[in-house]
């Protein structure tokens, strides 16, 4: 049977990167195998193939670390997205692929993970603390291609959707 790698007893260096401390090789303040960990974390992902409503955390577990992030969400048209649909739209499957998050109506609105990826692997905080990891593990970076699965030309809308104009809107203030 395939299984992760394995990990050493948690002596100190294991119990401080539990704790968020510095993790690393052996004698760093990590396991040996955090790196390995991760890279077996991914494979099982993709070799498991596509994503399923456990794949996704909610905003609420973002809040947590990204509180003044998730107050701006809030305050957005992503975040009322699904409230903007007539009472048809919102049961049409079609539209709650782009107005709800993950596979359905279960996380309304256009929350953190669908634009940053399903955060089940990743949404952890000690995982988030190395965005190399979180990366590694299918955080995302977005970008307009990201944007474009729902913006699209054949989508309704009131105006054309211009990437570039809208970005501020949607950025976090933050560098990937």
């Amino acid at each position: 049977m395939i299984g992760p790698p394995a990990r050493r007893p948690a002596g100190p260096p294991a119990q401080e990167a539990a704790r968020g401390g510095r993790r690393g090789a052996q004698g760093q303040g990590g396991t040996e195998s955090d790196d390995g960990m991760a890279v077996w974390l991914l494979a099982m992902g993709l070799l498991l193939g596509a994503t399923t409503a456990s794949d996704y955390t909610g905003a609420e577990v973002c809040r947590a670390c990204h509180a003044r992030i998730w107050e701006r969400w809030r305050q957005s048209p992503h975040a009322q997205a699904q409230q903007r649909l007539d009472p048809a739209a919102r049961a049409d499957h079609r539209c709650l692929g782009c107005h709800a998050t993950g596979s359905g109506a279960d996380l309304q609105g256009v929350q953190c993970e669908a634009c940053h990826g399903p955060g089940r692997l990743y949404a952890a905080p000690q995982i988030m603390r190395s965005g190399k990891q979180a990366r590694e593990l299918g955080l995302v970076a977005p970008s307009e291609a990201v944007c474009r699965r729902c913006h699209t030309p054949d989508t309704p809308a009131l105006r054309a959707w211009d990437f570039q104009a809208r970005l501020p809107l949607v950025n976090h203030g933050e560098k990937w």
